[in-house]
């Protein structure tokens, strides 16, 4: 279960820095739009920690959302 939560954070880390990266924003107008700082969106970035808030700040100004899927032990088991 732990594999897939951080699969899961990679593939959200991953498509936010998409958004950040190809969305023709600089850091500056991402961290002004979002309200976090450009301080963390250059940590996203580079991979290095970020906060949870700043993760709900992005995933809002890009229209994110989480769905929750069954896992694959879910499905093998028939749950």
């Amino acid at each position: 279960m732990e594999v897939n939560r951080m699969r899961r954070w990679k593939s959200l880390r991953m498509a936010l820095k998409e958004k950040v990266l190809l969305g023709g924003l600089s850091y500056q107008e991402v961290a002004d739009r979002s309200g976090a700082s450009r301080a963390a969106i250059y940590r996203l970035i580079r991979n290095r920690d970020v906060s949870l808030a700043t993760v709900e700040r992005l995933m809002k100004l890009f229209g994110l959302e989480i769905i929750e899927a069954e896992d694959d032990t879910s499905r093998k088991q028939g749950k």
